[in-house]
């Protein structure tokens, strides 16, 4: 490994630090919905950020991205669906490691 494991956590607590707050994305729909972060931990080098998405909202949860002072950091793709009642719970996990070349 050439990276040490210091350096690692390092980059990763920096990432972790940019994040602003989350957007999800409702059935496909070309706008995206604002959250707060509500969980910010880190395990390990393993770090999770953690949102709401509020009880009112109703519909499949399609996209989910983090956001940042320069825009978005990360998006993915998802498919939980939520029905009105009950908030959800979302949780994005990462790690900042070195692959080892095969």
């Amino acid at each position: 490994m050439f990276w040490k494991e210091d350096t690692l956590n390092g980059l990763g607590q920096s990432l972790a630090a940019q994040c602003s707050y989350c957007q999800y994305q409702i059935d496909g729909s070309s706008s995206w919905q604002n959250a707060l972060i509500t969980e910010e931990t880190s395990t390990n080098g393993t770090y999770i950020i953690g949102f709401y998405v509020p009880s009112e909202v109703s519909g499949t949860i399609t996209g989910v991205r983090i956001m940042g002072s320069a825009g978005c950091i990360g998006e993915g793709t998802l498919r939980a669906i939520k029905r009105a009642g009950n908030p959800i719970f979302i949780r994005v996990k990462f790690r900042i490691h070195e692959k080892e070349e095969e």
